[in-house]
């Protein structure tokens, strides 16, 4: 009662919500009927109507009717209770309000009690039909609810099958994926090894083949030099002998003999000296090695170009004769040509290399050039290959440059005295004791 008529002081709250305003009135005569104070009844339950009727309130109206009945009943009104009691047992009808019909079919035996079995039969029709009713929801809900657990167990299986799938189809992609790069890394690895192996096998066929020359030209210099010693102190020693007794035998007097022995000594003496220039021309022949040293670099590029599909452009002067050279140039220099290509090839990746062999103020200039992504010379280390190109360039006097920078290729470049096999050849002439006697 204290809240109720606090509430209805507010009259703005008529205006603002006239249903909570007419509602709070009909509880505030209600609890005031239920303690007996009846000093403001019925005009609470009268000015609820009116609001209600106003704003068109059939459940309101209908509490309040009810209200209004039991406040005629215990007024001992059982004319007007009747009245009010069927009012709101119509309203209640009208919007469906169950509870309240039911509390008026209840109260209805009281004030008409001649129909009070009617009413009552009409309350348990009610009272059942409300009872299957809700049980018919309680069990649809309960359906529901099963079908809705259901539902969500075969959604969660669901969840858990796809998961499982997604797990197994990111593991067989994952596995996939392993299994595509290790034997991707594999077959890279085994190409290197590949390339490797066959460098290491050209490089060793051609040392083979460079020590099967240099046994070959040591085996015909010695038949040389043989063949030039045995002219030298056989023949040339049995037609001095012949010369000096044919001298001994110009003695005699005889004039046609004189000169017969004049014409033999004097082709005796030609003899000698053809024989002496056959030997002389055989010894220094003893010194040459190593022919056909430009096709043996032009094959090993052909093979080079093959196997690591990079393009090769080979250049030299044509008009020097490049056998002429010392076979401790040519080893060296073709092995130097070798280190530098299989560092561009390891390293450049580069798609095209030059490689320049020129003759120039008796020198030569070789040039190794590609067109990869080069490199700062001063900051990378230097590895086994620069060590044997320094040691090698060391042997022949020479020296050598490397030119590189980054995304403009790298060029080394080689520049060599020129020694040929003859200046060698009288170079290990004079380091071989020599017989000073002159025949």
């Amino acid at each position: 009662i204290a809240y109720a008529t606090m509430v209805v002081r507010f009259d703005s709250l008529r205006f603002k919500k006239p249903g909570l305003y007419a509602k709070t009135l009909a509880n505030l005569g209600y609890n005031k009927l239920k303690l007996g104070v009846t000093n403001e009844l019925p005009q609470l339950f009268d000015r609820a109507l009116q609001i209600q009727d106003s704003i068109g309130d059939p459940i309101g109206r209908s509490v309040t009717t009810y209200y209004l009945a039991e406040y005629h009943l215990a007024e001992q009104d059982t004319a007007a209770a009747f009245g009010s009691l069927q009012r709101s047992k119509q309203l209640a009808q009208q919007s469906g309000n169950n509870e309240r019909l039911l509390k008026a079919l209840q109260l209805l035996p009281k004030v008409d009690p001649i129909n009070a079995a009617r009413y009552t039969q009409e309350y348990i029709a009610l009272s059942d039909a409300l009872h299957n009713k809700e049980r018919q929801i309680r069990d649809k809900f309960a359906r529901i609810r099963f079908e809705t657990d259901g539902f969500i167990a075969e959604n969660k299986n669901l969840a858990r099958q796809k998961q499982l799938w997604s797990g197994i189809a990111v593991a067989l992609g994952l596995l996939g994926l392993s299994a595509f790069v290790i034997i991707n890394q594999r077959t890279k690895n085994k190409l290197l090894q590949f390339q490797q192996e066959q460098q290491a096998s050209n490089e060793e066929i051609f040392n083979l083949m460079l020590v099967q020359s240099e046994k070959h030209n040591e085996g015909r210099k010695e038949a040389q030099k043989r063949i030039s010693e045995d002219l030298h102190d056989s023949v040339l020693g049995k037609l001095l002998g012949a010369r000096m007794l044919l001298i001994g035998l110009n003695k005699r007097s005889d004039a046609q003999a004189i000169e017969e022995r004049g014409t033999a000594i004097v082709a005796i003496q030609d003899v000698e000296i053809e024989v002496r220039t056959i030997s002389h021309n055989i010894s220094n022949a003893a010194y040459q090695k190593m022919h056909n040293f430009i096709l043996l670099i032009q094959d090993e590029l052909k093979g080079i170009e093959k196997s690591s599909k990079i393009g090769i452009d080979f250049k030299h002067t044509e008009k020097f004769d490049w056998d002429t050279l010392s076979g401790n140039i040519k080893i060296n220099a073709y092995h130097m040509v070798q280190e530098s290509l299989q560092n561009a090839i390891k390293h450049a990746q580069c798609k095209k290399v030059t490689v320049d062999f020129q003759v120039n103020d008796q020198q030569l200039h070789l040039s190794i050039a590609d067109d990869g992504k080069g490199f700062i010379h001063n900051k990378s280390k230097k590895g086994i290959g620069l060590r044997n190109i320094r040691s090698r360039i060391e042997k022949i006097n020479g020296s050598y440059t490397i030119d590189s920078k980054i995304g403009k290729g790298t060029r080394v470049s080689f520049v060599i005295p020129i020694v040929t096999n003859e200046k060698e050849g009288m170079a290990a002439k004079e380091s071989i004791p020599q017989n000073k006697q002159e025949n």
